[in-house]
């Protein structure tokens, strides 16, 4: 809004004009409550949190905000009038620093790899909870190694991973490579997650 041009707007089409994408505090210096005082601003448009608005002085408006117990914050130096909202301040900066943290954390972070060792004569709960622990692991995004592990004299463990591997490719869980003999006794297969 430049001066000199009609004020006309509807509260309808103030809310969803561009400008109201910008209805957030500017990053880099907020004038919250007085400090809007020192800004020389004559009046200012405030923006309730039910979206409509209204044209006061500045005194006005802080003691609106005072009134509803909320803040009066500048979200718009470079319109005319500028324009405020009405707004909890403190959970708004709690807000953004929560948003820069999640921001700040690597989005694609490779998972450590777990390892589960599996001997080949395992009772079948036993199986089960190792069998359940694999699960934990690939639904919170790690690959994991499961190493099969024969008793002496047994030559079991190729069967067994082939056995495995089959009952979990069937319930959708990758696993790209064949298994692979590690030592005399010991095989192994790397099962990736599920694609999300």
């Amino acid at each position: 809004w430049r001066s000199g041009t009609a004020l006309s707007i509807s509260a309808r089409e103030y809310r969803t004009s561009k400008r109201s994408s910008k209805y957030e505090p500017d990053e880099e210096q907020h004038l919250v409550d007085e400090k809007i005082l020192e800004s020389n601003f004559e009046e200012v448009r405030v923006v309730s949190s039910d979206g409509t608005h209204e044209v006061l002085s500045v005194k006005r408006a802080l003691a609106k905000s005072k009134r509803s117990n909320l803040n009066l914050v500048v979200v718009d130096q470079s319109a005319r009038p500028p324009v405020c909202r009405l707004m909890d301040y403190s959970y708004f900066k709690f807000n953004q620093t929560k948003k820069d943290k999640e921001r700040k954390k690597p989005e694609n972070k490779p998972k450590k790899r777990k390892e589960v060792l599996v001997g080949t004569k395992i009772s079948s709960g036993h199986f089960e909870m190792k069998y359940n622990t694999i699960i934990r692991f690939l639904d919170k995004k790690h690959a994991v190694k499961i190493t099969a592990v024969d008793a002496r004299g047994d030559n079991l463990k190729e069967t067994f991973l082939q056995e495995l591997k089959a009952k979990m490719e069937s319930e959708g869980y990758n696993i790209p490579q064949p298994v692979r003999v590690d030592q005399a006794r010991k095989a192994s297969i790397i099962v990736q997650p599920k694609r999300s």
